[in-house]
């Protein structure tokens, strides 16, 4: 089969516009092991590689899944048990992601002694599941507090000149600077925004975050304080460096960009280069990255050391995705917090075991996350806003 037919394929059933003759025919490929490699590459260059812009219920995926591999005795086992030691284990995983593609959502699980466990609770959900989006608040130098959204446009007048506010970005035009006072824009919990500093620097911050920073940059430097996780695009001044400072530890650039993860409940801080340079400090000492590398600080043993990034699994947040790649269930699940704002409570007591890969688009509702992650094993308790991963 070509490729280009296949991709048709599985648009039509995302859509749940296949006829019973494309059906019979789609079925019929997936249940042909010597077609896994062509199924995973097309899985890969065309459906990991876009916004999914399907949208299907989950029990209608989970109605796809089970017709798809209906062929096969073992068909509902095969999805939900540890699967193959590989990067997109097998073609049942594949099959898999086609069915939940549609809603945004693929997941599969790497290697873990589990058995598949009923889904029972995620339909009584009382959070109301809606993904976060555009809004933060913002704190000027008098201690007044603005509230900001996805939908307004005010202008807000500062010292020397004004913040412009256009739907989820807030940019800053200084005419006259002066002294500096310092702003300090907040995302909760569910949220994020854009932001453009007085010197025309880029900033995207991420949910539970913050950034305090001066509507002047006039000193040697131009230093910002980051909390949480921010993505930056540095404006060019090589006379005056830009500096990230997160706790102890600094982040210093010219012209450059980058991402900064130092999440409080995370147990590293991350610093990935996108291009041109940045110097990472902490007390142990610094190190220069070089583009496409990662620094990683252990905020326990004080431990800093270099790696290669994953460019695209780091900034994953800014294009509109989770993206997972050996990532454990408490790894997910502080993510899904932060932008479902949701409570976790891990009473599992370390039996989750596994890793997942997979991509999560962030428009989905919660339930339809919680419900694919039910498929392989993880049982969930709800509570309101409290999601409780049983053991």
């Amino acid at each position: 089969m070509k490729n280009e037919r296949l991709i048709y394929l599985f648009e039509r059933y995302a859509q749940q516009q296949q006829t019973d003759v494309e059906m019979a025919e789609l079925q019929q490929f997936l249940a042909d092991e010597r077609n896994e490699e062509q199924v995973k590459a097309v899985i890969d260059e065309y459906f990991t590689d876009q916004t999914p812009v399907y949208k299907m219920k989950t029990g209608v995926a989970d109605d796809i899944l089970t017709t798809i591999l209906q062929t096969q005795e073992e068909a509902t086992t095969a999805v939900v048990r540890a699967l193959p030691r590989r990067r997109h284990t097998s073609w049942w995983a594949a099959a898999a992601v086609v069915a939940v593609c549609g809603a945004g959502i693929y997941i599969w699980q790497r290697p873990a002694a589990q058995q598949a466990v009923p889904a029972a609770s995620v339909a009584t959900l009382k959070h109301n599941g809606r993904p976060g989006g555009n809004k933060a608040t913002l704190t000027l130098a008098d201690g007044s507090v603005i509230s900001l959204d996805s939908t307004g446009h005010q202008t807000i007048p500062v010292q020397g000149g004004a913040i412009q506010q256009h739907n989820g970005q807030l940019a800053y035009t200084v005419t006259q600077p002066k002294e500096a006072s310092y702003n300090v824009l907040s995302i909760p919990r569910g949220g994020q925004f854009q932001l453009v500093l007085p010197d025309g620097t880029k900033v995207w911050l991420n949910a539970a975050s913050s950034l305090r920073y001066p509507t002047a940059f006039t000193g040697k430097e131009r230093v910002v304080e980051l909390t949480g996780e921010a993505y930056f695009e540095i404006a060019q001044n090589e006379t005056q460096p830009f500096k990230v400072t997160v706790g102890v530890a600094a982040v210093t650039a010219l012209g450059t960009s980058f991402n900064v993860m130092a999440y409080a409940d995370e147990s590293n801080i991350h610093t990935t280069l996108v291009s041109g340079a940045v110097q990472v400090s902490c007390p142990e000492g610094s190190k220069v990255l070089q583009p496409g590398m990662q620094s990683v600080w252990n905020k326990t043993t004080h431990v800093l050391h270099i790696q290669d990034a994953d460019i695209d699994r780091t900034l994953a947040w800014k294009s509109g995705f989770f993206e997972l790649d050996n990532t454990d269930l408490p790894t997910i699940m502080r993510q899904l917090a932060r932008w479902y704002d949701i409570e976790i409570i891990d009473q599992s007591k370390g039996k989750t075991a596994g890793l997942f890969g997979g991509r999560i688009s962030r428009d989905v509702n919660l339930t339809d996350v919680l419900h694919v992650l039910e498929r392989y094993g993880v049982r969930f308790s709800i509570e309101g806003n409290k999601v409780t991963i049983l053991p």
